[in-house]
């Protein structure tokens, strides 16, 4: 017998859940993990909170895992999020699992130099 906890937990979530709202937004997210090798969730940053979400823009995904998409420290996406919210029976939240949609665009990092940053600031 073959167990998946991921899938197995969100089963058990679902019987708990009175009820769930799903939700779609366009959002920024920086990156915090991609998944290089498979196809696990990768984790972002939202208003410093950690974000774990799956990939599900599979062509998007067949690019960077074939280099066509470069991606470096302290990039950000755009994309299109679906956000599923499980409410238990006590109208508390029970999960919260996000799903990118779409990758609408990567946002390559500005990087800064220091020591021109503070002379700009006196």
């Amino acid at each position: 017998m073959n167990f998946n906890v991921e899938n197995d937990f969100a089963q058990i979530s679902d019987l708990l859940a009175a009820e769930t709202i799903i939700s779609e937004n366009d959002m920024i997210l920086k990156i915090k993990k991609p998944d290089y090798l498979g196809d696990s969730k990768w984790e972002f940053r939202h208003e410093n909170k950690p974000i774990p979400a799956k990939m599900l823009d599979e062509s998007w995904l067949s690019d960077f895992h074939n280099r066509k998409i470069t991606l470096k420290p302290g990039d950000s996406i755009r994309a299109k999020v679906r956000i599923e919210v499980a409410y238990d029976y006590d109208n508390e939240v029970a999960s919260t699992n996000y799903y990118i949609l779409e990758v609408i665009k990567v946002i390559i990092a500005k990087s800064i130099d220091q020591n021109n940053f503070f002379d700009k600031l006196s």
